[in-house]
């Protein structure tokens, strides 16, 4: 197994070399798989990253959940958190942080329940659903802190061999172009 920070330079190269065309054609697959899902169909609300560079797009999750009346929220990083603000249309989104589109200063703050769904994203996952991500922890203090039901979205030929650091808190399920695997880590 390979160390956590080299792995994670080794897969952003990789997911860095994977073509627009197919980045977006996975995106697609990635949507159908999730939005057949009953957890996302019956979230009181979507908790959802807005994709950057080479990350698996989630503009289709996004549009789905607001056209069929699905409460979405994006996330703000405030600090060393990450917390999430709802929005009603990508209009609701600025650049922010690390130039990710975050929701403008007017988006009230999501209430977050155990029926939420929080649409998760990674460099890459391991079959477990440990997840590696930029390396500073937002997700995983967030989710020791709330209670939610975590999907991963993760390229198939990312998933990769590696053991999870202490503070690491693993996603219920994956999603990928390919298939959706429910995590059993209890």
């Amino acid at each position: 197994m390979q160390v956590k920070s080299e792995l994670r330079r080794v897969m952003l190269s990789r997911r860095d070399s994977i073509a627009a065309e197919q980045r977006s054609e996975a995106g697609s697959a990635v949507a159908i798989n999730a939005l057949l899902r009953d957890q996302l169909n019956a979230a009181d609300t979507v908790l959802c990253y807005v994709n950057i560079g080479s990350e698996m797009p989630t503009d289709r999750i996004i549009g789905y959940c607001l056209q069929n009346g699905i409460s979405v929220a994006a996330p703000i990083c405030l600090g060393e958190n990450i917390v999430f603000r709802y929005i009603n249309g990508f209009n609701d989104l600025e650049h922010g942080s690390f130039s990710v589109l975050e929701p403008k200063a007017h988006c009230p703050a999501a209430r977050i329940t155990t029926a939420s769904v929080c649409i998760t994203p990674a460099v890459c996952y391991n079959k477990s659903g440990f997840r590696i991500g930029y390396g500073k922890g937002y997700y995983d203090r967030f989710f020791s802190e709330n209670k939610c039901i975590k999907i991963g979205l993760c390229y198939e030929d990312l998933i990769a061999d590696f053991s999870p650091d202490m503070n690491d808190v693993a996603v219920d399920m994956i999603v990928t172009e390919r298939r959706f695997r429910r995590i059993n880590n209890g």
